[in-house]
């Protein structure tokens, strides 16, 4: 193994000679390139790295750079590698539309149908269906907004329908659970860090979490009280250091508005605007508050103000249902 190391060795420092020949460079290059992949096979396997959602490119990438940069390339990744474990999620954005496979839809999978989430409700209430086919309408409701859907599994858990009755207890509690848990892990974080702008990254993605658990309406009306005001306060406080991030302001005018504050909503967007928030992320939301106000009129002129609209996963139905030609 030493006569390895120091043949190995070698190679590399007779690399850096004038003039190296062919078969030199030939043989440094597939010597790195077998511990490249050495080293990434080490990493991808024992080290779990959440916040890389792209591992195939992410390996590659390793690889080139280790084969490519003899000798440094390798302990230049193991270095970032380090870094990312360490300190990367401080910064990651939670995804909280993803949530682990319900058990239930694991074990009995049924067909999936196409109803609508406004039939699929009626069958679903209905006793004049059998079992199956409100089975069936569940499944298809579970494809819809969870905004929507988790009203409907609400509803359900009271069914006479035992089997019913558990799936969209098992549904709910899934999604309370994933976010929960989030929020603890957070927490912990926040009490453990000491630097400001750290924090700060951290109180915002509490607040977003809390945020995201009255949005998904994941809370009865009690504790979504509750849960609204756990929201404004860490939002409050990342604003403190994060003083133009829009999002923050953004997600401010939503709980504002939630509590009837509307004058205090409309700032908070106001503001966002002013730090250039993109029109997507404001105008929907003063549609949806002249929408109630039955000024239809208003609605049209923001959802049709932006073509670029019509391509936004989330509200392009609604903007095509307003601004048809």
């Amino acid at each position: 193994m030493p006569d390895q190391t120091a043949s190995s060795q070698g190679l590399v420092s007779a690399l850096f000679q004038s003039n190296p020949p062919m078969d030199l460079i030939l043989k440094v290059f597939f010597l790195n390139l077998g511990i490249s992949v050495l080293v990434t096979l080490l990493i991808m396997n024992l080290i779990q790295l959440d916040i890389i959602k792209r591992k195939k490119s992410f390996a590659l990438l390793s690889i080139c750079i280790g084969a490519f940069i003899p000798p440094l390339g390798n302990i230049v990744v193991i270095i970032a590698v380090f870094l990312l474990k360490k300190y990367g999620e401080d910064f990651q954005p939670i995804e909280i539309n993803l949530y682990p496979q319900v058990e239930y839809a694991r074990k009995n999978p049924v067909k999936v149908v196409a109803y609508g989430t406004s039939w699929a409700d009626v069958r679903l209430h209905s006793s004049n269906y059998s079992p199956e086919e409100r089975n069936q309408a569940l499944y298809s409701v579970s494809k819809g907004l969870p905004r929507d859907t988790n009203r409907i599994y609400s509803s359900l858990v009271s069914d006479d329908l035992e089997e019913l009755r558990i799936c969209a207890f098992s549904m709910l509690e899934n999604q309370q659970d994933f976010l929960q848990k989030k929020i603890n892990q957070f927490l912990k974080k926040y009490e453990e860090i000491l630097e400001p702008k750290k924090k700060a990254f951290i109180t915002k993605q509490i607040a977003l979490l809390y945020w995201e658990l009255v949005y998904r309406n994941l809370a009865d009306q009690e504790f979504r009280s509750i849960l609204l005001e756990q929201s404004n306060f860490y939002a409050n406080i990342a604003l403190e250091i994060l003083s133009d991030d829009t999002t923050l302001l953004i997600l401010l005018s939503r709980i504002n508005m939630e509590n009837g504050q509307i004058k205090e909503g409309l700032s908070n967007l106001s503001m966002a605007s002013k730090y250039n928030a993109p029109n997507s992320k404001i105008y929907p939301y003063l549609a949806e508050l002249a929408y109630k106000k039955k000024e239809y009129n208003t609605v049209k002129e923001y959802l049709c103000s932006d073509a670029s609209f019509r391509y936004i996963l989330r509200i392009n139905k609604i903007v095509e249902f307003w601004c048809k030609k």
